[in-house]
């Protein structure tokens, strides 16, 4: 089969959509070698994380013309001049004008966010969004949801029918399948200037990952037992302004370190594992990747019983409400309590029920058996 891809984010984010493009293109190249992979793609990278994806292996498709909406729309003429057997939107998208192409397709919509959460993005993008979601869901011949709980929301905002849907989970990067012994963890982060006790959050800084609420519940926990919070990831906007500001308003300034611009696979798999706990009371999540990450790395995780993170923790994490401040503080003081025992404990049986459920080696098949179907 020749099968294309809707590259942009393989090659341009470093962050969940960017992951996800990566893992599957790369497993389904690794263990499907008979196919043929095509990249379509204005820009490419040569990150690190992105750079094999340059090399031979693969075909970079470029723009055959220079009109700015080639991937909305233009990018059908080159679809349909590939002669490819499939083509898949990674992220969202399908250009108009792909059922003329007479290319089978796939969509995979991660989740819904700007309805779920829509004060995080302006009325024009979420008008942008609601149509390009809509003709994806319509035109596409199978969609594929990350999670139960994303693909609830797919029937719920969009009416599609569910036979529609077929639930792929979002594979784990391989690198966290190789523990990271802890001494090297702490090599890692020490570079950074931080402590080896510490409570990780990572994600951006928006109201939906709910970083306000992690940070309350630090203010909660007695000064003898207080440890810093390192936030990995970035963000700006009123809402990094309201964090900002709480943290000045509680006094704990001096127990909080944002690290932005942390893109290595391996430095995030260290800071996870030198951890004490990962706090992630998330809003909502098309699937959770961090809560997944954090446990394959031993670390204790506190996050929300809401969307899709229990599918995402199972029974390995501690839930709350993510609404209450107060549970989200009374769960980190047992998490920073474990001893090396308990961690062990909770998080080696997740180890292997995670190799089971998220393995790229598992999922790429089921990858494989849908593109087969159409």
């Amino acid at each position: 089969m020749r099968i294309g891809f809707d590259a942009k984010r393989l090659f341009r984010n470093f962050t969940g959509l960017g992951n996800y493009s990566r893992t599957l293109v790369g497993n389904l190249k690794e263990r499907f070698t008979e196919n043929e992979y095509l990249l379509f793609a204005e820009k490419t990278s040569d990150n690190a994380e992105a750079i094999d994806f340059l090399s031979e292996k693969y075909e970079i498709v470029r723009p055959s013309s220079k009109s700015p909406l080639w991937r909305a729309k233009g990018m059908c003429r080159d679809i349909k001049a590939t002669n490819l057997d499939i083509y898949h939107g990674l992220s969202h998208d399908m250009p108009f004008g792909i059922a003329k192409t007479g290319v089978k397709s796939v969509v995979t919509i991660h989740d819904v966010c700007y309805k779920t959460f829509p004060d995080m993005f302006p009325l024009v993008e979420r008008l942008i969004y609601g149509v390009k979601y809509k003709h994806s869901c319509k035109v596409s011949d199978k969609i594929i949801a990350i999670s139960e709980s994303t693909k609830s929301d797919i029937v719920k905002f969009f009416g599609v029918d569910s036979s529609k849907i077929e639930v792929i989970y979002q594979a784990i990067n391989p690198q966290f399948y190789e523990m990271m012994p802890l001494d090297e963890a702490r090599k890692v982060v020490d570079k950074y200037g931080v402590s080896s006790d510490y409570i990780l959050y990572v994600g951006s800084i928006n109201s939906r990952k709910n970083l306000l609420g992690v940070i309350r519940a630090l203010a909660t926990i007695e000064l003898d037992k207080r440890v810093p919070l390192v936030v990995i990831g970035g963000g700006g906007g009123s809402y990094h302004k309201k964090c900002m500001e709480e943290i000045e308003r509680l006094d704990v300034a001096g127990y909080v370190e944002i690290i932005e611009g942390v893109s290595s696979m391996r430095t995030l798999q260290a800071f996870y594992t030198a951890a004490r706990c990962m706090v992630y009371p998330s809003f909502y999540e098309g699937f959770g990747l961090p809560v997944t990450e954090a446990i394959l790395s031993m670390c204790p995780v506190v996050t929300s019983n809401v969307s899709s993170l229990p599918e995402a923790g199972g029974s390995y994490a501690f839930y709350i409400d993510p609404y209450d401040d107060n549970q989200i503080g009374q769960a980190v003081h047992p998490a920073l309590s474990l001893d090396q025992t308990d961690r062990d404990e909770l998080t080696f049986p997740a180890r292997a029920a995670g190799r089971l459920t998220f393995n790229a080696d598992t999922l790429t098949l089921h990858d494989e058996k849908l593109y087969q179907s159409l």
